[in-house]
């Protein structure tokens, strides 16, 4: 995994990720593993 530095805090953060937010509304969990499986797939590319 590909880390990056959060400003000048020292942080150490991954370089993608996938928010928890869902834009506003909140989704089934059907539609949040469909979420995360296009996430994982595009992750492969």
């Amino acid at each position: 995994m590909e880390y990056r530095y959060l400003g000048k805090s020292g942080t150490k953060v991954s370089a993608f990720a996938l928010g928890g937010s869902s834009f506003g509304t909140r989704v089934s969990e059907d539609e949040s593993i469909k979420i995360i499986d296009e996430a994982l797939d595009f992750k492969s590319i």
